[in-house]
């Protein structure tokens, strides 16, 4: 076939480029005060803190400015 794209066995344009992979990154939500909700959530907000300072290493964006804050983490649950 002519057009600039090759198919492959199943008939499927083979891609030239790599299709980008994104990852919707949220920052975790406190639901419980007891121990075993804490230890999770503290090892949690550790990866989502990574998450978002690879991120920002990658599109040179401040990390400070784009992790959500530790009192958004919580739900409204615990404040008046």
């Amino acid at each position: 076939m002519s057009g600039g794209y090759r198919l492959d066995s199943d008939g499927d344009v083979e891609m030239s480029v790599p299709q980008p992979v994104y990852e919707f990154i949220t920052a975790p939500k406190l639901k419980s005060w007891d121990q075993a909700s804490l230890v999770t959530w503290t090892w949690e907000r550790k990866r989502y803190v990574d998450k978002i300072a690879e991120r920002c290493a990658t599109t040179g964006e401040n990390s400070e400015r784009i992790c959500a804050s530790v009192s958004l983490a919580s739900t409204s649950i615990f404040w008046p």
